[in-house]
Order: structure tokens, then sequence, then C-alpha cells
């Protein structure tokens, strides 16, 4: 798959909106920004259950395990375009510099 093809599956999939990147622990799950804030919004009221050895507990949430950043429509598109290209987010965008250089002689490619 080239870069162009890529690029118009990601844009049929997606709304073009920024994103959140909500991290739990280890884990990260990549959300539209509305819908991570309606998350966020969510975890006010959270607590934490701790299950672990010996113990079972409901306990404050501990804000320091949840992570938030945000993640822009143009870098959350290229991340997909490498993934569906088979190479690294560095090479999606050197081929998206490549598809936008005036004499590559197709229509320019602009990020949305």
């Amino acid at each position: 798959m080239n870069y162009v093809e890529a690029l118009k599956q990601v844009r049929t999939t997606k709304p073009a909106t920024g994103f959140l990147i909500i991290a739990l622990n280890y884990d990260k799950f990549i959300v539209p920004y509305a819908d991570g804030i309606r998350i966020l919004e969510a975890f006010s009221a959270a607590e934490q259950f701790d299950d672990g050895y010996n113990s079972n507990r409901i306990e404050p949430l501990d804000s320091g395990r949840i992570t938030v950043t945000t993640l822009s429509k143009d870098q959350y598109d290229l991340y997909k375009i490498a993934a569906l290209m088979g190479v690294t987010f560095n090479d999606a965008k050197e081929a998206r510099n490549a598809a936008n250089k005036p004499d590559a002689g197709a229509i320019p490619i602009e990020p949305a």
C-alpha cells in the first residue's frame, strides 16, 4: 500500500478531530477528544478496587495512574498510515513530504 492509498483509507475511518491518549498504568487508549473528555469526567467519581494478595478493598483513585496527552489529527493519520504501510512513523512523514513536493507529479496531499 502506498501513502496516498493509506491516507484515503485513514480519512474514511475516523472523524476529522483531535484525539486524547489516556494511559491507565501501562495501557494506552486513543479516543476522539470529546469522548476522552467524557471518560475523564466519569473517572472523577471513580474509586480504585484493590483485589491483590489477601486484600480486597476500595480506595480513593490514585490519579497518578492515569495520564492524558493530546494527539493531533495529523499525528493520528501518520501513525495509522505507518501501520497500513508497514513502516515507521518517520517513514510515513517522509512519504507525506514526498507526496507534497511540487515535482511529485500529483496533486499535493495536505494533512487534514
